[in-house]
């Protein structure tokens, strides 16, 4: 799959040039343009020009914004929710790195988009990995829809908020640019772990800041010491003016000479007293600074035992999350008759087969139970169903963000569901996952 990466960011304020990316070429035009389509906080985008097709990450951040690139040539990711899952976590990759985005003192993260042009080592670190991980997802893109060419080139459409597979699919080939708008993202625990990292770095950083204040300090002592020996040379050569005064009376000019060198002396170690005490004042505020920072790592580190438990209690019992559920229409052979997503007619039902989309914490296999109920609220049952269920398959579940479709439920007869609403439970360990009320006509 031929793939090109970029990484791009820009900061807020009066600065003549506010956008940064790598490699900088064509693209930042249309980034740009992308970028100034929403404030919210997170934006996926897809654009179409002739034989290229260009996929747009970006998040604003407490000073800017932050995004990815990826320009694919004759063909497009069609699988949004996947490209979003790799996005999400090479912005994370980013934050641990601390380079181009870090956390601030307030918890935000920060965009340092100067890094981004001078820093090359790490943009290339960042998109030579992004673009390793999009190569693996060749079996998710598709050749390019053919598009409208009546449309506006310049019009971006915008799907629903959190728009689903179904709705980028739904929509492509009727406009050249089409974005969605996601909510915040929860910080997951990797993302807590590195924040605190961040802060023990700082925290050393201080240190060695102190440190090296205190070495000021040394030199300044030992300079102190040597003019009180200037002072008390001088206070010798003020004696013997004083002695020559009383026998040579035209050594007067020497001896204002002297003492304008004195007073020179006092005045520099007057200054060199109020150099120390500033110095001083900058070790007791960061001191001060440090021992702020001890108490956010102790906190975060508390936060964090709290989060690792809970989450080891949760995931012990429920090993994975049902997110969604979609219905579709098969033969007796799997095949599809009425794709996921897509309206249900009675006269062409046979096996309806749920797709379940789910985020899995552990890996290994668990028995599932389904109940399908009818419009008059019953649930479908038969000979080989288990008691007080419709159907029950064993499923192995990965980890991470992933589907798996269930064993479909009807007849290889069309026509074999009658219309009306009806209803899926996915159960688990005697606990209803997720439900789902879907119609057909």
């Amino acid at each position: 799959m031929n793939s090109t990466t970029y990484i791009f960011g820009g900061i807020s304020g009066n600065s003549e040039e506010k956008h940064f990316q790598f490699p900088d070429d064509y693209t930042s035009t249309v980034f740009r343009r992308i970028v100034g389509i929403s404030s919210n906080e997170t934006v996926l985008a897809v654009s179409f020009d002739n034989s290229l097709a260009y996929h747009i990450f970006y998040r604003h951040t407490s000073n800017g914004y932050f995004g990815f690139g990826v320009l694919l040539n004759g063909c497009w990711v069609r699988e949004q929710q996947r490209l979003l899952s790799v996005f999400n976590d090479a912005y994370v990759d980013a934050i641990s790195s601390g380079i181009v985005l870090s956390i601030n003192d307030k918890g935000g993260v920060q965009c340092n988009a100067y890094a981004i042009k001078h820093n090359e080592q790490e943009a290339t670190r960042i998109t030579e990995r992004l673009r390793s991980i999009i190569n693996t997802l060749s079996q998710y893109t598709r050749s390019l829809p053919v598009i409208d060419v009546s449309t506006n080139p310049n019009f971006i459409h915008k799907l629903p908020d959190n728009a689903t597979d179904s709705d980028w699919r739904s929509s492509v080939g009727k406009y050249r640019s089409q974005y969605s708008v996601y909510g915040n993202v929860k910080s997951n625990f990797s993302q807590i772990l590195k924040r605190l990292q961040r802060t023990i770095q700082e925290r050393e950083r201080y240190a060695a800041k102190c440190d090296s204040l205190q070495e000021e300090i040394t030199k300044i002592n030992k300079q102190k010491k040597q003019y009180k020996l200037v002072i008390g040379l001088a206070m010798a050569m003020f004696v013997g003016a004083l002695v020559a005064i009383a026998i040579i009376s035209d050594k007067n000019t020497k001896i204002e000479n002297q003492l304008a060198t004195i007073q020179n002396n006092k005045e520099t170690i007057s200054s060199q007293g109020n150099i120390i005490s500033t110095q001083k004042n900058t070790i007791n505020e960061q001191l001060q600074t440090i021992s702020s920072l001890n108490g956010k790592v102790d906190e975060l580190e508390s936060k964090y035992n709290s989060l690792e438990s809970d989450y080891s209690s949760i995931t012990s019992t429920y090993p994975f999350n049902i997110t969604s559920i979609e219905i579709g229409n098969t033969y007796s052979n799997g095949s599809m008759e009425t794709d996921y997503g897509y309206s249900l007619y009675s006269a062409r039902t046979m096996y309806l087969k749920p797709k379940i989309y789910y985020y899995g914490y552990t890996s290994g296999s668990h028995e599932l139970k389904v109940k399908w109920y009818t419009p008059s609220g019953e649930i479908k049952r038969e000979t080989g169903s288990p008691t007080g269920y419709s159907q029950s398959e064993s499923v192995y579940f990965y980890t991470g963000s992933n589907y798996v479709s269930l064993a479909g439920w009807g007849s290889s007869t069309k026509g074999h569901w009658s219309a009306g609403k009806y209803r899926i439970e996915i159960w688990y360990n005697n606990m209803c996952l997720k439900s789902k009320t879907f119609t057909i006509y």
